[in-house]
């Protein structure tokens, strides 16, 4: 049960991060062309 919840914890967290970096870019886009 470990192994699993290790690699489901190592895919999830990098992926939160790309998710968040690509919704900030956006905001950012959205707000310098708004």
């Amino acid at each position: 049960m470990a192994e699993p919840e290790n690699q489901y914890s190592r895919f999830v967290i990098p992926a939160l991060l790309v998710v968040g970096w690509i919704i900030g870019c956006a905001l950012m886009v959205y707000i310098v062309f708004s």
